[in-house]
C-alpha cells in the first residue's frame, strides 16, 4: 500500500472509511468557496467513472495526487476541507507528512546525480537524468507552446518526470502540485517555499535591479517585468547548491550556474486568486477559450512562471527549476477540473495549431497528432494523454 495520507488509493479510503461526519451543509466556508466547489464536482464525476470499471486504471489502483502542504490559513482555498463523498465514503482535501516532503526532494536530488541518457551529439550540455527532461523541453519548445498539444505533451512530461522519481529513485509517492491560491498574497510563505528543508527553496538573493526582460521567441516580443524580491542564487532549502547546466533559452551546451529565483508576489497576487481561477473555469466553455486565458501574459500559465521569476521565465529552460514540476501539475490539476466538469464533451477537445502561435500558418491538431518525449519516452497520440485515467495514466487530483 502507498504511504498512507499522502499517497493512497481511492479504494484505500473505502476501507479505512475516511470520512467526517461533523461536516455538513451548514458548514460556512471562507471566499473562495466557488473554486473549491467546482474541484468537488469535477472529483465526483471522475470518481463515478472509475466506480463502473473493473479493469484498466479503477477504484482499486488509481494513485492521488496531493498539494506539497495544506496550511490552514483563512485566506487560503487549503482551510476548507475538501471532503469529497461517493456514497459511503470520502476523500480528503491532504497534503505530504515532512518525511513525505524530504523523501520527495530527495529523490529529485538523487536523479539530478543520475547519468543522463540523451547522447552528447543531441544536447552536449546535459549531465544527468534531471538535464535529460530540461534538454527535451529546450529542444521541443517552440511545438509545444501555444499549439494544440501544450497541455496534452505537459502532461505526459509530467508523469513521466514522476515515474523517474519513482522508478529510478525510490521515491514512493506521486507528483505533488502547488495550489497557487495558497498564500497568493505571498508565496514565499508557501510551506512549498518557505526556505526550510521540507520546502524547495525561497527566493533568489537579493540582487538590486528594476526591471526583468523576458523574450517571447518567435513573435518576437520583449516583456519588461518590475523587478522582484530576488533575482540572485537561491540560498536555502534541498536545492541551495543545485547546479543549473543547460540554456538561457534555447542552448544545449553546457553552461554550469547557480539557480536563481526572484519572486513577484504582486503578480501572484492577482492571478492566483479565487475569483480570476474560478473564472478561468466557469467562463471557458470550449478548450480553445481556456486555453487562450491560460496563456494570456498574466494567465496561469504565464503567471506561475513570473512569480517564481529568474530561471523560470527562460520559455526553454525553466524545467531547470524543481518548481516548474509543481506549477505544471497545478495547471494539470485545473485542465482535468475543467474537463470533468464536463467529461461527455471535454475530454477529447483540441485546440490550437501545429505551430507556435500559427507562425507560420499550420493545421489544425487532432487527437491524431503524435507526441514524443526524446530520449525520456516514446511516441503517443494526443488520444492517449487527454485523460488522466486512461492511456498510460491512472492518477486523480484530491
Amino acid at each position: 500500500m502507498r504511504l498512507l495520507i499522502a499517497f493512497t488509493t481511492a479504494a484505500s479510503l473505502i476501507t479505512l472509511g475516511f470520512c467526517d461526519k461533523t461536516m455538513s451543509s451548514t458548514y460556512t466556508a471562507p471566499p473562495g468557496v466557488d473554486l473549491v466547489e467546482l474541484q468537488r464536482q469535477a472529483h465526483r464525476n471522475q470518481l463515478a467513472e472509475l466506480r463502473k470499471r473493473a479493469g484498466g486504471c479503477t477504484l482499486e489502483n488509481v494513485t492521488i495526487r496531493k498539494e506539497w502542504q495544506r496550511t490552514l490559513s483563512p485566506s487560503s482555498s487549503t482551510y476548507i476541507p475538501m471532503i469529497l463523498s461517493r456514497s459511503n465514503y470520502c476523500v480528503y482535501r491532504g497534503s505530504l507528512t515532512a518525511e513525505q516532503r524530504i523523501n520527495y526532494t530527495n529523490a529529485v536530488l538523487f536523479l539530478q546525480s543520475k547519468p543522463a541518457i540523451t547522447p552528447k551529439s543531441a544536447a552536449p550540455g546535459v549531465r544527468s537524468r534531471f538535464d535529460d527532461f530540461t534538454a527535451t523541453h529546450i529542444n521541443q519548445t517552440l511545438i509545444i507552446h501555444f499549439t494544440s498539444i501544450f497541455f496534452a505533451w505537459h502532461r505526459y512530461f509530467l508523469h513521466t518526470y514522476e515515474q523517474a522519481l519513482i522508478n529510478e529513485c525510490g521515491y514512493t509517492g506521486v507528483q505533488p502540485y502547488w495550489n497557487w491560491t495558497d498564500h497568493a498574497d505571498n508565496p514565499l510563505e508557501n510551506p512549498l517555499f518557505d526556505g526550510s528543508e521540507t520546502s524547495i527553496g525561497g527566493d533568489g538573493a537579493y540582487i538590486p535591479h528594476n526591471v526583468t526582460y523576458v523574450n517571447v521567441p518567435v513573435i518576437n516580443i520583449t516583456e519588461a517585468l518590475p523587478g522582484g524580491t530576488g533575482s540572485g542564487c537561491i540560498y536555502n532549502g534541498p536545492f541551495k547548491n543545485m547546479t543549473v547546466n543547460l540554456g538561457p533559452n534555447s542552448s544545449l551546451y553546457y553552461n554550469p550556474r547557480c539557480l536563481t529565483r526572484d519572486f513577484h508576489s504582486f503578480v501572484s497576487s492577482v492571478d492566483f486568486s479565487y475569483a480570476n481561477v474560478t473564472s478561468l473555469i466557469t467562463d471557458s466553455n470550449d478548450l480553445i477559450t481556456f486555453t487562450n486565458t491560460v496563456n494570456l501574459y498574466y494567465g496561469v500559465h504565464t503567471a506561475g512562471h513570473q512569480t517564481i521569476g529568474g530561471l523560470q521565465t527562460d520559455l526553454f529552460a525553466s524545467p531547470g527549476d524543481p518548481a516548474f514540476f509543481f506549477h505544471h501539475a497545478e495547471l494539470d490539476h485545473i485542465w482535468n477540473t475543467w474537463q470533468w466538469l464536463d467529461p461527455k464533451n471535454r475530454i477529447s477537445q483540441v485546440a490550437g495549431t501545429l505551430t507556435f502561435s500559427n507562425i507560420p500558418p499550420s493545421a489544425n491538431g487532432t487527437l491524431f497528432t503524435p507526441m514524443n518525449l526524446g530520449y525520456n519516452a516514446g511516441t503517443v497520440l494526443t488520444k492517449d494523454v487527454v485523460s488522466t485515467i486512461d492511456g498510460p495514466f491512472c492518477y486523480i487530483y484530491e
